[in-house]
């Protein structure tokens, strides 16, 4: 884990008052020619001087022209960065990714929980996929809010919340004897295919066969919207008298969310209240062999237009700094005095692997001191999310077993960041 230097605000930053001071400024400048005022043109040579100085055809106003979002915040097709102190090494070059459009809906969100029936028939549809014909009920919570079953021999349990009084909606699958963890033991890297027998490319062909079955499953409980977000291939554990040992099996964990338009959402991986929800995504674990063992669907809302627009992006050159600011100044959370790091604290490696314009759920904020429930609204709200690896110490040990995570989001409008 990386947190902020002692003596920072823990929660959402904004845009220091001086780089706030510099994109007001730039964004009032106007723009001045060298063009004497008095001189003798001909008319061809007023519309050529026009379309030379504008770069918009002679004729052609500036309303009339197309200005794509790349322009508009000055966003360059790569961003590049190599930062080294005695704390923290960063590295970037990567394409920066916008979508090819002028403008970005402020799409409206409304929270929605479950009915009984539909619940049913998630019983239904998870019973028809593995052949289980009854589910043994094993408890639930007053007015059928979170209930849980059993398969007949035990070998799974589905968990389901309908969502309300201050309850996400969920809805749990899980194989009780076979995991894709870390088994407690900081040696074994679930994520290490070293030992696989399977090569790359056998890997890709099963892989296919796997995210075609999930598609199916997606169709059929009515989320055929949510497209595929990331695939992990994990080496697989398998429970044995209360511990877990390497069953030297391997499956894929398939993350899907949904995009929206030209933009994908962005997944905080965090929630610290009800106001700072993920936006819904679901998750598939399969085993080699099509074994569906996991499958998690966390969340839901439905979308509307706001017939709102962002009205201003800041330029991309400000929102870096604020990126690469606030980056300079993480620390790794290690214990100092520990033998393995010499008693003083993990030098950071980030690596920027991905820079793109997404969508923030942004919920709207509690007033009053009424309780939270699952029933509120918000709205998605354009951001720059900058996602990457992290690494500590001499041997650069992974953080996250290798993978990309968020390191930062910045709001597109103001620059407020989110985020830890």
């Amino acid at each position: 884990m990386i947190k902020k230097r002692q003596g920072d605000r823990s929660d959402s930053w904004v845009v220091a008052a001086a780089v706030g001071g510099c994109v007001l400024v730039l964004a009032g400048c106007v723009r001045q020619t060298d063009i004497p005022i008095v001189t003798e043109r001909t008319e061809e040579v007023l519309e050529s001087q026009e379309e030379t100085e504008t770069g918009i055809p002679a004729g052609e106003t500036e309303t009339d022209r197309q200005v794509l979002i790349r322009e508009q915040a000055d966003v360059p097709e790569k961003y590049r960065l190599s930062f080294e102190n005695k704390d923290i090494t960063i590295t970037a070059d990567v394409e920066v990714e916008v979508p090819e459009t002028e403008k970005i809906s402020l799409k409206a969100v409304e929270y929605t929980t479950y009915t009984e029936e539909e619940l049913e028939r998630v019983k239904e549809i998870f019973g028809q996929e593995l052949g289980i014909k009854e589910w043994i009920p094993m408890d639930s919570q007053e007015g059928g809010v979170r209930m849980s079953f059993y398969s007949p021999d035990f070998a799974y349990n589905l968990s389901m919340g309908a969502g309300g009084n201050q309850e996400f909606p969920i809805i749990w699958l899980l194989d009780t004897h076979i995991s894709d963890g870390g088994n407690g033991n900081e040696k074994e890297d679930p994520g290490d295919l070293t030992e696989c027998p399977m090569s790359e490319a056998e890997r890709d062909e099963v892989q296919a066969v796997l995210e075609e079955k999930a598609r199916q499953l997606l169709q059929k409980m009515g989320l055929e919207d949510l497209t595929l977000e990331s695939a992990r291939w994990r080496q697989l554990s398998v429970s044995d008298k209360f511990s877990w040992t390497l069953s030297g099996q391997y499956g894929v964990r398939l993350r899907y969310s949904r995009k929206f338009g030209e933009l994908p959402l962005v997944s905080m991986g965090q929630r610290h209240s009800l106001w700072e929800a993920d936006p819904q995504y679901v998750e598939f674990l399969y085993r080699e062999d099509g074994r569906l063992l996991t499958v998690k669907n966390i969340g839901r809302e439905q979308l509307g237009n706001t017939g709102e627009y962002a009205e201003f992006l800041l330029p991309f050159s400000s929102v870096s700094q604020i990126f690469e600011q606030c980056m300079k100044n993480m620390e790794a959370d290690v214990d100092t005095g520990t033998e393995s790091y010499g008693g003083k604290k993990a030098h950071i490696y980030l690596t920027v692997t991905d820079v793109k314009l997404a969508y923030h759920l942004e919920c709207e904020e509690q007033r009053g001191d009424m309780p939270l429930t699952y029933e509120k609204k918000g709205k998605l709200v354009p951001v720059w999310a900058f996602y990457g690896t992290v690494e500590t110490g001499e041997e650069r040990s992974s953080l996250d077993e290798g993978r990309k995570t968020l390191l930062l989001a910045i709001h597109g409008e103001n620059g407020m960041i989110y985020g830890k």
